[in-house]
C-alpha cells in the first residue's frame, strides 16, 4: 500500500507528524522509500535522530534473538530482558518497550543487572555501550 501525504503549509509544525508516519511504516516493515522535502535544518535533524533511534531498537531486538539462540531457547520460551546502557540508549529502549517486548516475545524488559541470567553480552549499539542479558522465566 502506497500513500502520499501533503501539508498545507511548510514548516517545523509538520516535522513530528511526518516522523511519526514514517516511524509507523517502519514498524510495519512496508517502507521502501521516503522522500521528505525539508525547509529547515531542524526537520532534518529530528528526522535523522528518529531514524537513529529506530536503528538502535532494531539492533537490540536482533541481539536479543542471538542471545536466545545462543542459550538454546525456543521462541515459545518466556524470557525477561535486562539491559544497562548509556542514559540516551536506556531512554530510547524504554520508550520503545512495548514494541521490543512484542518483537522478542518477552514477558518483561527492565533496566539493571539482577542475576541469574540465562545468557548475557556486552556490546555497542550505534557507538553506545550496552550490557544485555536474558533470563528464562519458568
Amino acid at each position: 500500500m502506497r500513500s502520499v501525504s501533503y501539508f498545507k503549509e511548510p514548516g517545523l509544525l509538520n516535522t513530528i507528524p511526518v516522523i511519526e508516519a514514517v516511524d509507523e511504516r517502519l514498524r510495519h516493515g512496508d517502507l521502501d522509500i521516503v522522500v521528505v522535502p525539508v525547509t529547515t535544518g531542524r526537520t532534518a535533524e529530528l528526522f535523522s535522530q528518529r531514524l537513529k533511534e529506530e536503528g538502535q531498537v532494531r539492533e537490540l531486538i536482533r541481539r536479543v534473538q542471538v542471545l536466545r539462540k545462543k542459550a538454546g531457547l525456543k521462541p515459545k520460551d518466556k524470557i525477561l530482558v535486562q539491559f544497562s546502557g548509556t542514559e540516551d540508549l536506556n531512554r530510547v529502549l524504554i520508550e520503545n518497550k512495548d514494541f521490543i517486548l512484542k518483537q522478542v516475545k518477552a514477558e518483561q524488559i527492565k533496566i539493571g543487572k539482577e542475576p541469574p541470567f540465562t545468557a548475557e553480552k556486552e556490546a555497542k549499539i550505534k557507538g553506545e555501550r550496552l550490557w544485555l542479558a536474558i533470563k528464562k522465566i519458568e
